[in-house]
């Protein structure tokens, strides 16, 4: 209904433009879609137009005030209140035509933060191959400011706030789980070694794509037909037994032609797609993508903040937390907030009424894994922070898996650290799939804990 509100909207504006030779910017931002007129008088015409459009529905002025400094009518639509409000130039994001829509997201801001996505699932960066993640990270935060990267590879972007300390890193982790070439056949197939954690039941016939200095390279995931198997069909390949068909003839072509050569990188291929239901959203490498989005939206939203945020894309998580550990010695947090993505677990056969990580259930707030124990004082502060913004959260106590966390937690003396999460069904594979909402909830709650966390607050999470 929330996007069939703003379609209706953005087209009510349009015919007000034509008719009234109007000028009006449009953009949207996390609850809010602007509006902003050209002028006062804008305001009222454009008010009354809506008004005269929906006479049918159920609406009314709450308020209306055309003195103030910021000037702002009020009234009933849909069932929603509604704010048009209109400042200077140099206040836009005050600039606002806002729904109050008890937690049911800007169906644009949605597509801004689906695009961003979109542009970093489909960049290939596997463990100590990050350069295109990195390339789309640092063009995003260009303009916020100073960008460094470590001797690894990761890249961390500082936004001043309004205290140097406390330090809070926001921590993602650019690489994807992939392959590198070990060596081509005579025949010109291609042996791989992965890097990650694969279950090859997920990788036959599967595409990828290979990165060459010569280009890129498709190819296809192929094994020993089931036809011509000689022992039974029912056991699960090895990895060793697979093998990449790039249409190659021979080793020779493959190399010359091709650029395919020991150390190639390999990457998933795993086109982005929304589903039917819009807000399940599907392709490759959302671990940890989700997370980079989150770092990089919070950097570009951050306005007033009392402390000091540094946003980092780290390297090689996949392969053992390489990247996190030089990294975390680099900038020397206080504190430290890592946006994941964790299996989700709402699936047949599994435990529904166990579920930890639910599609739609709302960030994961991850308590306990196999690499870190969160401090106590500060997994309290997060979930009282969500519960006092409605923002939909679960709780993740895991056996197994770990973080970028599990190195930063460990680094200098000791950093407060909590891992936030949006379950995605399928990780570590070529297609996994999230819900939206558990995006925007993370975005959330990471916006609201760098607002708050000021030097008071951290020093309540430090033990007597």
């Amino acid at each position: 209904m929330f996007a069939l509100i703003m379609l209706w909207i953005e087209t009510v504006i349009a015919q007000f433009a034509d008719v009234y030779n109007s000028t009006f910017s449009i953009w949207y931002f996390h609850e809010i879609c602007y509006i902003v007129p050209a002028n006062f008088a804008c305001i009222q015409k454009f008010l009354g137009q809506l008004q005269g459009v929906c006479a049918y529905l159920t609406r009314y002025i709450l308020y209306q005030d055309c003195e103030a400094a910021v000037k702002y009518t009020v009234f009933r639509f849909f069932g929603c209140e509604v704010h048009l409000k209109v400042g200077t130039k140099h206040q836009p994001c005050y600039n606002a035509f806002k729904l109050n829509h008890n937690y049911q997201r800007n169906a644009k801001m949605n597509e801004t933060s689906i695009e961003l996505l979109k542009s970093l699932t489909q960049a290939d960066g596997i463990p100590g191959y990050e350069g295109e993640v990195r390339d789309v990270f640092r063009g995003a935060v260009s303009d916020v400011g100073p960008i460094g990267t470590d001797k690894l590879g990761s890249i961390f972007c500082t936004r001043a706030g309004n205290a140097e300390h406390p330090r809070i890193l926001l921590d993602s982790h650019l690489d994807e789980i992939g392959f590198v070439v070990q060596n081509v056949t005579d025949n010109g197939f291609v042996k791989f070694l992965p890097l990650g954690g694969w279950w090859a039941h997920t990788l036959l016939a599967q595409r990828v794509t290979i990165t060459t200095k010569l280009g890129k390279v498709p190819g296809v995931v192929g094994s020993t037909p089931p036809h011509l198997l000689s022992g039974s069909r029912d056991n699960v390949l090895d990895l060793k037994d697979l093998f990449i068909d790039i249409g190659a003839e021979s080793e020779e072509q493959a190399a010359e032609e091709y650029g395919v050569l020991p150390g190639c990188p390999i990457a998933p291929y795993g086109p982005f797609m929304r589903l039917k239901n819009d807000k399940l959203l599907t392709a490759k490498a959302f671990d940890n993508r989700v997370g980079v989005a989150i770092v990089i939206e919070a950097l570009l939203r951050l306005d007033e903040h009392p402390n000091t945020v540094i946003g980092a894309g780290s390297v090689q998580e996949e392969v053992g937390l390489r990247g996190a550990k030089t990294m975390a010695a680099s900038v020397e947090p206080d504190l430290a907030i890592v946006l994941e993505v964790p299996p989700a677990d709402d699936t047949p056969g599994l435990s529904v009424g166990n579920s930890q990580g639910k599609l739609g259930g709302g960030v994961q707030i991850r308590i306990i894994d196999s690499s870190m124990i969160v401090n106590p004082k500060l997994a309290d502060y997060v979930i009282e922070t969500a519960k006092r913004h409605e923002i939909p959260y679960q709780l993740g106590v895991r056996q197994s898996g770990g973080t970028d966390g599990g190195a930063i937690h460990q680094s200098s003396r000791g950093v407060p650290s909590v891992v936030l999460g949006v379950p995605s069904r399928y990780i570590h594979s070529h297609v996994s799939i999230i819900n939206i909402d558990d995006y925007t909830a993370a975005l959330d709650l990471t916006m609201h804990l760098v607002r708050e966390i000021d030097a008071s607050v951290l020093e309540g999470f430090l033990f007597d």
